[in-house]
C-alpha cells in the first residue's frame, strides 16, 4: 500500500453529483433485462428489516416482480434524499453503502470513477463496510436469479 492512501469519504451535500439523485446507468450501452430500471435502489431482506426497525417502512416499495426497492421520485431520485443529505443514513440500503464499488464479471472489483470523492489514490479494499455491502447485494442477485433457473 502506498503512504498517500486515504480512506474514501462521501462528500454528502458538498458533492456536485449527488449520487443519491436520479441515476440512469453508467454507460449508454448498458441495458437491464427485465422490468426495472437503473434508477431502482433494490433492497435485500436485511435492508428492509433495517428500514422497518429505523421507522422508515414508508420508503419500501414492492414491485410486481417481488423485488423490494426504495421509493423514488419520477426522475429516479431517492425520496430519502433531502437537500443533498440522506434522511435515513444509519439505515441506508446495502447498495448505498457499497457505492461507488461494483463487481464486473470481467474486471472484478471496480469503482464508478465519476464519484468526486474517488481518485486513484483510494484503496477501497480497505473499506470493509463497502465491500461487505457489495457482497450482500451481489448475493441477493445470485439468489434471485438462481430461483429463476
Amino acid at each position: 500500500m502506498s503512504d498517500n492512501k486515504r480512506e474514501f469519504k462521501c462528500l454528502g451535500i458538498d458533492c456536485p453529483n449527488h449520487c443519491c439523485g436520479a441515476f440512469d446507468g453508467i454507460n449508454e450501452s448498458l441495458s437491464i433485462i427485465g422490468d426495472r430500471s437503473f434508477s431502482d435502489i433494490v433492497l435485500t431482506d436485511q435492508d428492509c428489516d433495517n428500514l422497518v426497525a429505523y421507522g422508515a417502512k414508508a420508503y419500501i416499495v414492492e414491485g410486481e416482480n417481488g423485488l423490494k426497492r426504495m421509493k423514488t421520485l419520477a426522475d429516479g431520485t431517492c425520496t430519502a434524499l433531502d437537500q443533498g443529505k440522506c434522511k435515513i443514513y444509519p439505515a441506508r440500503p446495502s447498495l448505498c453503502k457499497a457505492f461507488p464499488l461494483y463487481l464486473d464479471m470481467f474486471g472484478g472489483l471496480c469503482c464508478i470513477n465519476d464519484c468526486k470523492a474517488y481518485n486513484d489514490q483510494n484503496y477501497f479494499v480497505d473499506d470493509k463496510e463497502a465491500l461487505e455491502s457489495l457482497l450482500v447485494i451481489y448475493q441477493h442477485w445470485i439468489e434471485y436469479y438462481r430461483k429463476l433457473v
